[in-house]
């Protein structure tokens, strides 16, 4: 693949079977693929060759093989030998550094890119290619939580008719802080925020390599789809408050 930095881990065998045990008759990797398949290999790499990978022959592989490649914006994630635990879908807390999520299921290669917005106090990341933009709110309205703001407010939008998410990173490490998501309706002029306070990952030794550096993070839904059917298709406005 002609990259700078690359870890992988791989799979084999039917999901049920566990892929813990190989029959005696399985002595080499060749015999692996021919016998059992469903083999699955997840990649995480650094200043990778894009051009290669719809070049990349997989006929060793054996039957059904599943691939996912990611293209991490930071090497040290590589260097630390992480590898997400799906190859199909990125975790939340991932899109803080992601440049690029390849995989290869059912005989075809499908890409994902990833970008950020960092603002002030909060950084907003999102898949790139469904018309997602993030831009500062100019807010006349005044709230009580004004003082109690760690960012300020920025419209979330897309163009695209498929509800998606837009991931956000509170710029805050210590675990003991409270956050929430205000929201504020163009439409009627009214403000809400979520019931919960910002979920803090910081503590989970299982995560990436650069939770520490991002313990917390939540989500908007753009294009929300209602129970009875009906679409808003309205931006967001938000901003994190303590």
């Amino acid at each position: 693949l002609g990259c700078e930095e690359l870890c992988a881990t791989v799979q084999y065998g039917a999901r049920d079977y566990g892929g813990c045990y190989l029959g005696t008759t399985v002595t080499s990797f060749e015999d692996l693929a021919s016998s059992i398949g469903h083999i699955e290999v997840t990649m995480s790499a650094h200043g990778i060759d894009e051009s290669r990978i719809a070049r990349l022959d997989l006929s060793y592989l054996g039957a059904n093989p599943r691939i996912g490649i990611y293209e991490w914006e930071d090497s040290g994630v590589v260097r630390a030998a992480y590898t997400p635990a799906s190859l199909i879908q990125p975790s939340d807390e991932d899109t803080i550094c992601l440049r690029d999520h390849f995989f290869y299921a059912e005989g075809a290669w499908k890409h994902r890119g990833y970008r950020r917005f960092h603002g002030t106090g909060v950084t907003f990341a999102f898949e790139t290619g469904i018309g997602i933009e993030v831009a500062p709110f100019d807010m006349e309205a005044t709230t009580a939580e004004d003082e109690t703001a760690l960012s300020p407010w920025y419209r979330l939008s897309t163009s695209g008719k498929q509800q998606t998410r837009v991931i956000v990173f509170p710029h805050e490490t210590s675990p003991d802080v409270k956050m929430r998501i205000q929201l504020y309706d163009t439409q009627t002029n009214e403000f809400s925020h979520g019931l919960e306070s910002i979920p803090f990952y910081g503590d989970d030794a299982s995560q990436s390599p650069f939770t520490p550096r991002w313990p917390y993070h939540a989500a908007v839904w753009l294009n929300l789809t209602y129970k009875n059917g009906a679409i808003d298709r309205a931006p967001q406005v938000v901003r994190v408050i303590r």
